[in-house]
């Protein structure tokens, strides 16, 4: 079983009138099964924690990255490949911008990996 968290997040790319408008796209689903406390984990909060994560994404090169968060019960999160495989996924720079993007605030016993596509459209 999965649930779905749906983001939308908006963002100018410039702030001239002539550049359109860049919106990025994010959907990240709770992996159940690598994530043993789902049932406990509230849908609100978890938004919020990939949402911060993603905020300073203001565009995706090539237009679209596949990738999973680990949120850990220290607090970190780990990016990796979706699939664990590390010539497949992508993880964008804009997620490694500082130290704090890469925590959460979930009170959690075991890991729980999520996995996350962002999409950019014009």
């Amino acid at each position: 079983m999965r649930f779905v968290v749906l983001l939308m997040v908006a963002a100018c790319v410039s702030k001239s009138h002539k550049r359109p408008r860049t919106i990025i796209t994010t959907t990240s689903l709770m992996v159940v099964d690598a994530c043993p406390q789902s049932k406990k984990i509230d849908p609100k909060r978890a938004t919020k924690e990939i949402e911060e994560l993603i905020g300073p994404c203001t565009t995706i090169p090539g237009g679209t990255a596949h990738f999973s968060a680990t949120l850990l019960p220290d607090g970190r999160v780990e990016l990796a490949s979706p699939t664990g495989d590390p010539s497949r996924g992508v993880v964008p720079t804009c997620l490694l911008q500082s130290q704090s993007q890469l925590r959460h605030r979930l009170r959690l016993t075991k890991s729980c990996r999520f996995d996350v596509t962002l999409d950019e459209r014009h």
